[in-house]
């Protein structure tokens, strides 16, 4: 098939895996055996569209992965917390006075996990930055108009850096490939790959993901507000603060966006609480907890790899999010022993221990990223890597897109108080 053709039949699939459950949830009953059969038909919708596609077409792992998610997703709405249309218009009546507006609201309920502005939020929602805080008036007011200069002022400073970094890809040396996941980790690799590893997948963890990610959001967000659809209070901040990611617990939790938490957390306590009845609380409920919701995750990963051509025995995503596992457990008990060796009375995070926690957290993305990340950088070569659709460093120069990247960095952090 040709690529426009991938792109209507994934296009189509992630519209029916929106419009199916929205659809059921305002038409039927909490019991109704249609919900029940709704979760196989969107597996069966899913599961044509993981076949290997043009992996220089990344759209095609963007669109993947909400294909993916609007399963557990509609599971958790429809049968695990289940809503129906009289539960919408308690909640929001303003909003659901017409068919269309219930219709829209429960669509959002389908595609917004993070339930902003509902009973069902999300834990840890992060806040509207402080460049809307008014000191007049005590309070935080999020105008349409300082809303929308500012996200298209920041999308404009992330597309100059993703722009940068292409730019830097393709002129970075081609090195041979090598697949396998123990080969990517082997010790006789020269210091100076692993040194580029390093480097590379902090890069992409802290800045490049988050910037792919967060642009996407923020496109949404610029167009939704500003046709008048949605408030700027819808949309708050989807990435926190990469100072507070000190723990990996934090880097998840409270850095990341919460996009995956509510769904991936749903499905994870009906397994362990309904299924299972583990004891709660308890050590083995909360890591089997923590160990599903990442195995939710490597599985989302492993499928945008196999989008992209990367098969399932050479992906890495799995081994690598669930992984995590293991470092909450070190990290658990490191924590557990120092409360133990201080007493009650303890800093809880002084500025030492949250440089040691910085330390730790590059030291285990640093090293275990290169499992996840190592087979794409093999099936797409730097040098054909397209982050952008339009260079403007082929046009000026990298010396001025990256003064531009650089001063335009600072505006925003001095002019717009964006927050690091």
């Amino acid at each position: 098939m040709s690529i426009l053709t991938d792109l209507y039949l994934t296009g189509v699939s992630l519209a029916l895996q929106t419009l199916i459950p929205t659809i059921i949830l305002v038409a039927t009953h909490k019991q109704s055996m249609l919900r029940y059969l709704t979760i196989p038909c969107m597996i069966w919708i899913f599961s044509c569209n993981l076949r290997p596609m043009d992996p220089y077409c990344q759209i095609f792992a963007f669109i993947t992965g909400p294909i993916f998610m609007a399963i557990p997703q509609a599971a958790t709405i429809l049968l695990i917390h289940p809503l129906d249309a009289n539960d919408l218009i308690r909640e929001n009546p303003g909003r659901t006075k017409s068919l269309i507006g219930l219709f829209y609201y429960a669509f959002e309920q389908q595609s917004e996990p993070r339930a902003i502005e509902t009973p069902r939020q999300v834990k840890g929602l992060h806040p509207h930055p402080a460049y809307y805080y008014d000191a007049k008036k005590g309070t935080t007011v999020v105008s349409r108009g300082s809303f929308l200069l500012r996200q298209f002022a920041v999308l404009v400073w992330q597309y100059a850096v993703l722009d940068v970094v292409q730019f830097a890809a393709h002129h970075k040396p081609v090195r041979p490939v090598i697949d396998g996941i123990f080969t990517r980790l082997d010790r006789n690799v020269s210091i100076t790959i692993w040194v580029e590893r390093f480097a590379g997948n902090l890069l992409s963890w802290f800045l490049i993901a988050r910037i792919c990610i967060d642009s996407r959001y923020r496109i949404a967000s610029i167009l939704l507000v500003g046709l008048g659809i949605n408030s700027p209070q819808d949309w708050p901040p989807l990435f926190g603060r990469m100072s507070d990611a000190y723990t990996l617990r934090n880097y998840w939790g409270t850095f990341w966006h919460q996009g995956l938490r509510q769904p991936l957390t749903s499905m994870s306590k009906l397994i362990t609480r309904d299924i299972m009845h583990l004891p709660r609380p308890s050590i083995l409920e909360r890591y089997t907890n923590v160990f599903l919701v990442f195995l939710g995750s490597g599985a989302l990963h492993l499928t945008t790899d196999i989008v992209m051509g990367i098969p399932f025995q050479s992906s890495g995503a799995v081994l690598f999010f669930t992984s995590f596992v293991l470092g909450y457990m070190i990290e658990d008990g490191v924590q557990a022993f120092y409360k133990r060796m201080k007493g009650p009375g303890a800093q809880t995070c002084s500025k030492y221990k949250r440089i040691v926690g910085y330390l730790w957290v590059a030291l285990w993305l640093g090293i275990s990223s290169t499992a996840y990340r190592f087979p794409g950088s093999q099936r797409i070569p730097p040098h054909e890597l397209r982050t952008v659709p339009v260079s403007i460093s082929d046009r000026i120069g990298i010396v001025s897109a990256a003064g531009f990247t650089f001063i335009g960095g600072l505006a925003l952090l001095f002019g717009l108080k964006a927050e690091i």
